[in-house]
């Protein structure tokens, strides 16, 4: 699969749930999941935990999304796939060599992640949608 490429993400994942200067929290925090996901959405979105590993942070916690984020921006007209280098809703990457297939999170880090959270967490709010008989 010589055209495979990899996608290293070290610090880009932070950017779902860190709350650093210029996200928004209100989009990840506990009453955000109750009223979008734990509450109303049945028994899979009751299903949805509390928090993530550190129970003293409740809220939304999708710390390994952007792994998979990276293909469902590009599905919503966001990137193109095999740009990783545009950035999209999985982080922005760069390829400190480019004879090799490695793709590496862009310095920026978080920030490529959080500043799409208003989309990411709307389309996450929409599949809890699915969730309802």
């Amino acid at each position: 699969f010589p055209q495979l490429f990899i996608i290293v993400s070290e610090r880009n994942y932070k950017g779902m749930f860190y709350n650093s200067p210029g996200s928004d929290p209100a989009l990840s925090d506990l009453a955000w999941a109750n009223e979008n996901l734990r509450q109303g959405h049945g028994p899979l979105g009751a299903a949805y935990p509390r928090s993530g590993w550190n129970h003293k942070t409740p809220g939304v916690w999708e710390g390994d999304t952007p792994s998979y984020l990276h293909l469902v921006s590009a599905v919503r007209g966001v990137n193109d796939p095999e740009k990783p280098d545009q950035g999209g809703w999985g982080g922005k990457f760069i390829q400190p060599d480019p004879q090799k297939n490695h793709w590496w999170d862009d310095p920026v880090g978080p920030e490529a992640v959080y500043r799409w959270r208003a989309d990411v967490q709307a389309e996450l709010k929409e599949r809890a949608d699915w969730m309802l008989p």
